[in-house]
């Protein structure tokens, strides 16, 4: 998987316009990827979470957000401040 590929992914998953379509490319493009996400990666996954409605409003949303933190809490430093993105909500005892 290269930096390239996941760019492409962060960026079309960015573009969502419906909730449907951004649950597809999470299931389709960001989910298989996970596991090769760097830290800068990540926190780019978590912006562009929270500053589109499609992406972060949809039923599915705290769900994948889970897992995404299941998958990529390594990466971050114990202290990475969430609050930041108040619309990239989690389960915050996980």
């Amino acid at each position: 998987m290269t930096n390239e590929e996941i760019r492409d992914s962060l960026k079309l998953f960015s573009e969502s316009t419906t909730f449907n379509m951004a649950d597809y490319r999470y299931r389709t493009y960001i989910k298989p990827l996970l596991q090769h996400f760097n830290k800068q990666q990540l926190i780019e996954l978590i912006s562009v979470i929270d500053n589109n409605p499609q992406i972060y409003n949809r039923a599915c949303s705290y769900t994948d957000n889970n897992e995404i933190l299941k998958k990529c809490r390594h990466l971050l430093d114990s202290d990475f401040d969430f609050r930041q993105y108040k619309n990239f909500v989690v389960d915050e005892t996980a």
